[in-house]
């Protein structure tokens, strides 16, 4: 297949697609949490120069000249970042100052869209695969939307992506420089959603379990045990330099952030089922459920044979890379294992579950190559067309929708949410339609 050979023609997609997303990005409203989200990083700013010794030199606004900053549970490097880039353009109004934040955030959203295709391009030993594992990231409606406004669950969904290929690299070619990286990335994103803290035990194991042949041949080498130790070495430093929080207390403030968001205070109802549902207490089924009637159904065909032929593959040992498999196949179902146990109070769907996404697309990837190849065997003659014509059938609904429900792509529903998905789900509950809605009161009603 030579459908995608010319690496220049695959860059200039990529750089293209990137080019419409920043244009686009000036349509999405402000959600309910952007200014807040600034504030902290306003407050981290202060509190970082003040500790460094850096007041005088970094323009402070007053408001926030010295703050003791109060243990929220999520790092600011991401505020940090979109206030930076402020100063950078020289932006000041409110208008513009979050136009540049949806563009901050789509771009490192979109960066982890080529880092992880990247990924898949390797694992799979196939650009075209590897591609459409890139579309199954981006075309997916709520996904696509959030990497536009989302300040945290995209964020953090984007740092896991950008990390799987180092920790590929280590654990294939057993890299200590992919270790530091892997670490780094990893730290990084543990401080913007805590609950990320399983993917170190995971990599551990994986590392572990990498020279395990048969049970008579288990053996861990000096070199896995160096890797274990630099990543651990910059997985705790990336998180300690990425979380001022920590600074002062940094493992009693680490255990309160820790408790707080295990069992967030918060009091509201969600709408699930067609029934309002209090956060502290929805059911087991509720992050499987939310996955289900949000993802493209295609896709969850994709997924489902994906997860049954890698079961297949670690059952019989037919894979060599069957180790990574089972990594990637924890890497989503343990969270949503771990959260339904110690029943962590839940809202606004599954974003805060985000960062399984990338797990997730691995086996989308492969069931598409599972479906494809067992087609093609079946019809040789017209394995191009078929390739084609899965592409179409996959992708056509999505992509639809992403252009006729623009800005609005996050309330996307498939048809097992029901006729009226809004009657059984919440919708826009970031509210940033209502940009549309102030939008359209203004060119309709000419009273001052």
């Amino acid at each position: 297949m030579k459908i995608f050979s010319k690496k220049r023609v695959i860059y200039f997609g990529f750089t293209f697609l990137f080019a419409i997303g920043l244009y686009f990005s000036k349509d999405f409203g402000i959600s309910w949490d952007e200014h807040e989200h600034r504030k902290h990083g306003q407050q981290n700013i202060a509190y970082i120069s003040r500790v460094l010794g850096l007041e005088n030199i970094l323009d402070i606004p007053q408001h926030v000249k010295n703050p003791d900053i109060s243990v929220i549970g999520y790092g600011p490097i991401f505020e940090i970042l979109c206030l930076a880039s402020e100063k950078l353009f020289l932006v000041e109004d409110g208008k513009n100052v979050y136009q540049l934040r949806h563009k901050v955030n789509f771009s490192i959203y979109f960066l982890s869209v080529f880092i992880f295709y990247l990924f898949l391009k390797l694992f799979f030993n196939s650009q075209v695969f590897g591609l459409i594992g890139a579309m199954f990231y981006l075309l997916n409606p709520i996904i696509l939307a959030h990497g536009f406004f989302n300040a945290k669950d995209s964020i953090s969904l984007a740092i896991i992506a950008c990390s799987i290929l180092p920790l590929y690299l280590t654990y294939r070619n057993k890299n200590i420089s992919m270790s530091l990286i892997s670490g780094l990335l990893v730290g990084i994103a543990i401080t913007i959603r805590l609950p990320l803290i399983y993917i170190p035990f995971l990599f551990i194991l994986l590392i572990f379990f990498s020279n395990f042949n048969n049970r008579s041949n288990f053996k861990v080498e000096v070199k896995d045990v160096k890797i274990i130790i630099y990543f651990l070495t910059a997985l705790i430093t990336s998180i300690f330099l990425s979380f001022p929080e920590l600074w002062h207390a940094p493992l009693k403030n680490f255990q309160i952030i820790f408790g707080k968001l295990s069992q967030y205070p918060w009091s509201g109802n969600n709408l699930y089922l067609g029934k309002l549902i209090p956060a502290f207490n929805v059911p087991w089924h509720y992050i499987p459920v939310w996955i289900v009637v949000t993802t493209p159904i295609t896709f969850l065909m994709a997924f489902i044979a994906g997860t049954l032929k890698s079961f297949v593959d670690v059952i019989n040992r037919k894979e060599k890379s069957h180790s990574f498999q089972i990594f990637m196949f924890a890497g989503f179902i343990v969270p949503i294992v771990i959260i339904a146990f110690i029943k962590s109070p839940l809202y606004n769907g599954w974003r805060h579950t985000f960062f399984i996404y990338p797990f997730i697309v691995f086996f989308m990837t492969y069931g598409f190559q599972i479906i494809y190849q067992w087609l093609s065997l079946k019809f040789t003659r017209y394995s191009t067309k078929i390739l084609y014509g899965l592409i179409i059938i996959t992708f056509s609904n999505p992509i639809f929708f992403i252009f006729s429900a623009h800005p609005n792509q996050h309330v996307y529903f498939n048809k097992f949410a029901g006729p009226d998905p809004l009657e059984n789900f919440e919708g826009d509950y970031w509210a940033t339609s209502m940009r549309q809605a102030v939008d359209w009161i203004a060119k309709n009603d000419s009273r001052n």
